[in-house]
């Protein structure tokens, strides 16, 4: 009688402590998002442009001969749906003209985002739909536009850092 008693007392504890271990070990965890993916700081790494037919050409080697501060530009997309564009203090002077044709418009911005397409909402209330593909550490960017009847494709390509 006394040993069934103490085994009833130990399969209870070692009931509580299963228990309690599962509960504890059963954390939350956040859902991963499209938007949520795309969390992180990203450096500018490369840039090319591709008119209708012709070839894609590379143009990140001519822009950071010129601008040699480019390719330390990074994005930094929050939780809290910003991105914000960093640009060392040395460079702001030499990247002032063509932060605006950056997406966001090369300052902070508001942004969404699908499987595929980022939407960004400059301060100045623009908006830009862009597409993109992230795989791994890998960001593209690709920017699509038509004027006067040329189809332009900017693909600017990032590293999560």
């Amino acid at each position: 009688m006394q040993n069934l008693f103490k085994n009833q007392i130990a399969v209870r504890l070692i009931t509580i402590l299963l228990v309690s271990v599962i509960a504890f070990s059963c954390s939350k965890s956040e859902e991963v998002t499209p938007q949520s993916k795309l969390v992180g700081t990203w450096k500018l790494t490369s840039l090319t442009i591709k008119e209708d037919s012709d070839p894609e050409q590379d143009f990140f080697g001519l822009v950071t001969f010129f601008y040699p501060c480019f390719k330390e530009l990074t994005f930094n997309f929050t939780s809290k749906g910003e991105m914000n564009l960093s640009v060392p203090s040395a460079c702001q002077a030499e990247l002032e003209d063509i932060g605006s044709d950056l997406p966001g418009g090369g300052a902070n911005a508001k942004y969404t985002a699908t499987d595929t397409q980022i939407s960004l909402t400059a301060s100045d209330g623009s908006k830009s739909v862009l597409d993109y593909t992230l795989v791994g550490t890998n960001l593209k960017i690709i920017q699509t536009e038509t004027e006067d009847g040329v189809k332009t494709v900017t693909t600017l390509g990032f590293t999560k850092q």
